[in-house]
């Protein structure tokens, strides 16, 4: 898969957006991948090491923008 800024990715059971990224490569031992991750549910921020040996599962996210139009009892209209 190929990192980028903006992926969602699937981790840990819940869905995030790589907000940065930078490849390591340190004197000893292998390569990773150092990242920055924001929770799409709760908004928090974390950074975490993927090894390249790591699996990531990339996510399709679909956003909709809706206008409010009213409220009838419990249903909304939007168009």
């Amino acid at each position: 898969m190929n990192i980028r800024k903006g992926l969602h990715i699937e981790w840990n059971k819940e869905i995030y957006k790589i907000i940065d990224f930078i490849h390591v490569k340190p004197g000893k031992g292998y390569a990773f991948l150092r990242t920055k991750l924001k929770n799409l549910i709760t908004g928090h921020v974390l950074e975490n090491n993927f090894s390249k040996k790591q699996k990531l599962k990339e996510v399709k996210i679909e956003s909709n923008s809706y206008r409010y139009l009213y409220k009838e009892r419990k249903i909304f209209f939007y168009e």
